[in-house]
């Protein structure tokens, strides 16, 4: 096995790793990775005739949710939901849906992995936001 050494490029040796990352940082990539990893999607039905898309994610990360809220400008922030009885912690909550979620979901479907594209793909077809006779193509809606 041979070992590769990892080099920085230059720009990472002038203003640091740290500041680079930061300078780079793709906040909407970012915040698709913790709804794939710890959120949920999918269709809600508060009566027989009307259904829409709900993305949900809920964590004990106070921080975490705060910022996947600013990251992404939308939805509402529930918490903190204590566990009594448990020894779980208190968890937080943010949730988007409706018109707000199917407008993410679009957006979200190239970055999301192959599982939680197909969920969308089906939410967004089940919630009347993508037809059936629509393309999707490599992620995108056309």
């Amino acid at each position: 096995m041979t070992a590769h050494a990892l080099t920085r490029a230059p720009e990472m040796e002038r203003v640091g790793l740290d500041a680079h990352l930061r300078d780079h940082f793709d906040g909407f990539a970012w915040a698709v990775g913790i709804i794939e990893g710890e959120g949920c999607i999918r269709e809600a039905r508060p009566d027989a005739q009307h259904t829409y898309a709900r993305i949900t994610v809920q964590m004990t990360d106070q921080d975490v949710v705060r910022r996947l809220f600013e990251t992404l400008g939308c939805g509402t922030i529930r918490g903190p939901r204590a566990h009594p009885g448990t020894n779980r912690q208190d968890t937080w909550e943010w949730d988007v849906s409706g018109a707000a979620a199917a407008r993410l979901l679009r957006r979200m479907l190239p970055y999301l992995g192959e599982r939680r594209r197909s969920r969308s793909i089906a939410c967004l077809t089940e919630c009347g936001e993508l037809r059936n006779d629509q393309l999707v193509l490599d992620g995108e809606v056309a």
